[in-house]
């Protein structure tokens, strides 16, 4: 079985017509349980394994949150069951951290620091190096040297009867040799751990990936495929033979076409929304939609046209259709070359071959596994197929590496003209400031969408 992505293909919205369908809260929950949420295969073989979404002819359970083994956690992909396993090191690291501070703790707590802490409310801060033995002190120079007004404080010097400027000293001795051995103490214990830690999620990531078989495990990507090798029974043919049998399984022809993509996932965008605002069983064709579209346009006030800005409605989506359809039939007549061959073998010895093979260009020509006998292939292994962004397979890096600075840029500026905001706001009224902070918090996470809409990820 071989695929092509040809130029002049266009793909088509899956319906014609509006379809019309009762909402079942039953079936939604049904779906939820057994599409959305990860289920295992009830048997009686060791380990528990996951069950494809649907599944209709297995017996199937949820899985347990609480009894779920840690190595089935990377059956929701290689990220999931890292972030457990770092988590994990995180918590046993940081109580072991605890257990070498309980002398300090103790320490702290007790009669020899602060007097047991006394007139401390906060339970949860005992045993902290907060100090409660406390005495004001003549101190001349502590004045506009930017101590908290809480530790400074003006008055009368009885000494001298003069005005004079008062600290608040701490009488607690928290700098002891044995304090500081234990907290060096800490700070190796840490260091130490996440050298492990790091060495630990090394492994753990080879084991899930070892674990969990997909098509990436299967497959190489071709990155300097000839600009005119459109056909994938070429390709199947060259590895069949010059690697010793290697069968393909699948090929994928990638070409030049990010805007003919981009096209075609907008106008199906556009067609689901319009889907959504026509009565069901309408046709979704141009001229019924257009006709449509001209008699709400007819009837529309003042107030509807405002309100199109802001939200598009019928007409509008039915005039970016058109727009799209047409840019369609122009950008599918036009020939693009090849920039990316995705190739999935049947075994994964074959897949391995065909990446030691092709990693080093001296070996490959003096093997002769020369694509058309004078190109030699870049090979490496893909990212998952659900993880590839198609619309932006072929951006340069530097035009992402462009995208993203400026981006970076303007989020930058937009951070710091909100904070003059909010400062000169704060200094007029400090109340409003609030407010202020309350709306960015919520128009600026609008804004950082609209900027990633200008990125290649």
């Amino acid at each position: 079985n071989f695929s092509s992505s040809s130029p002049g293909a266009i793909g088509a919205y899956p319906f014609t017509k509006s379809k019309k369908e009762t909402p079942s809260l039953a079936k939604a929950w049904a779906y939820f349980e057994h599409f959305a949420l990860p289920r295992y295969v009830v048997d009686d073989s060791e380990g528990l394994t996951t069950a494809e979404p649907g599944e209709e002819h297995l017996p199937t359970k949820l899985y347990n949150p609480f009894c779920t083994p840690h190595n089935q956690l990377g059956d929701w992909g290689l990220g999931v069951g890292l972030y457990f396993t770092t988590l994990r090191a995180l918590c046993i690291l940081t109580f072991l951290g605890g257990v070498v501070s309980i002398p300090n703790i103790l320490y702290f707590a007790g009669d020899d620091y602060s007097d047991g802490q006394s007139g401390l409310d906060n339970v949860v801060l005992q045993g902290s190096a907060i100090c409660t033995d406390t005495t004001w002190v003549p101190c001349e120079s502590c004045e506009g040297n930017g101590y908290p007004d809480s530790r400074i404080a003006t008055g009368i010097n009885v000494d001298t009867g003069d005005n004079a400027t008062f600290a608040l000293r701490n009488n607690c001795d928290g700098a002891t040799l044995e304090q500081s051995y234990i907290n060096l103490g800490v700070i190796a214990l840490i260091s130490a751990g996440l050298f492990v830690m790091n060495f630990t999620i090394r492994r753990v990531e080879v084991q899930f990936d070892e674990d969990e078989q997909t098509a990436q495990d299967y497959s190489v990507a071709i990155t300097n495929p000839p600009l005119d090798a459109y056909d994938p029974e070429e390709w199947r043919k060259f590895f069949y033979e010059k690697f010793e049998g290697a069968h393909v399984t699948t090929c994928t022809v990638g070409v030049d076409n990010d805007l003919l993509v981009n096209a075609l996932v907008e106008r199906r965008e556009k067609l689901r929304l319009l889907e959504m605002r026509v009565e069901p069983g309408t046709s979704l064709d141009t001229l019924t939609l257009a006709s449509m579209a001209a008699q709400q346009e007819e009837h529309r006030r003042f107030f509807a046209k405002m309100m199109a800005l802001l939200s598009p409605g019928l007409p509008e989506l039915v005039s970016r259709l058109v727009v799209l359809n047409s840019r369609i039939q122009g950008l599918s007549q036009r020939s693009k070359p090849v920039t990316n061959v995705f190739v999935t073998f049947e075994t994964e010895a074959a897949q391995r071959q065909v990446l030691t093979m092709l990693s080093n260009s001296s070996i490959a020509k003096h093997r002769g596994l020369l694509f058309r006998d004078k190109v030699a292939l870049k090979a490496k292994e893909p990212d998952e197929p659900n993880t590839i962004r198609w619309q932006d397979l072929n951006v340069k890096p530097k035009m992402r590496a462009r995208q993203q600075f400026l981006t970076t840029f303007a989020t930058v500026i937009a951070i710091g003209v909100v904070a003059l905001i909010i400062r000169i706001v704060n200094d007029w009224n400090v109340l409003f400031s609030s407010f202020g902070i309350a709306i960015a918090n919520v128009l600026f996470p609008v804004f950082g969408k609209l900027l990633t809409n200008f990125e290649s990820h």
